[in-house]
């Protein structure tokens, strides 16, 4: 499960989807949205396969999920007013990687993406893969943050 506070709502990635919650100061209000999550080459997630869920800008939350040994999935959800508003657009990470798993967002939209057990980082906008980065090292990067410099800081 993933849990992400934006947009005045609360986000939750369980096993098999995704839900938003109104927040009215800092009290969770009610469910204003659900989504089933979907793997990129169709069917739903197995247990444990949910990694992070995150809202990119006013109108996008991504969850990532790892399915191993095949590339795995980042679900595109369209939100409107900060609810989840329609299904997933579950696309596959690049071929050759494994396990989408934590990402960052920078203020333009970009997330950039670990995909942890191929030592890989990527970038994600539009809807889309953009660029695929290597030598993440011997063990690949979980987790993505951004510190308060604006620098990209890989876990």
């Amino acid at each position: 499960m993933s849990v992400n506070f934006a947009k005045g709502h609360m986000y939750v990635a369980g096993l098999t989807s995704v839900d938003s919650f109104v927040m009215n100061g800092n009290r969770v209000g009610y469910l204003d949205g659900t989504t089933a999550l979907a793997l990129a080459g169709g069917g739903l997630p197995d247990s444990g396969n949910t990694s992070q869920v995150g809202a990119v800008d006013d109108h996008t939350l991504l969850v990532t999920l790892k399915t191993d040994p095949i590339p795995g999935t980042v679900d595109v959800i369209t939100l409107t007013n900060g609810a989840i508003h329609g299904d997933a657009n579950p696309v596959s990470a690049p071929a050759g990687t494994l396990a989408p798993f934590g990402f960052s967002v920078y203020p333009d939209g970009t997330a950039v993406i670990t995909l942890a057990h191929s030592g890989h980082n990527a970038l994600f906008r539009d809807g889309g893969f953009t660029s695929l980065a290597t030598g993440a090292g011997h063990a690949g990067n979980c987790w993505a943050t951004r510190g308060g410099d604006g620098q990209q800081h890989l876990r």
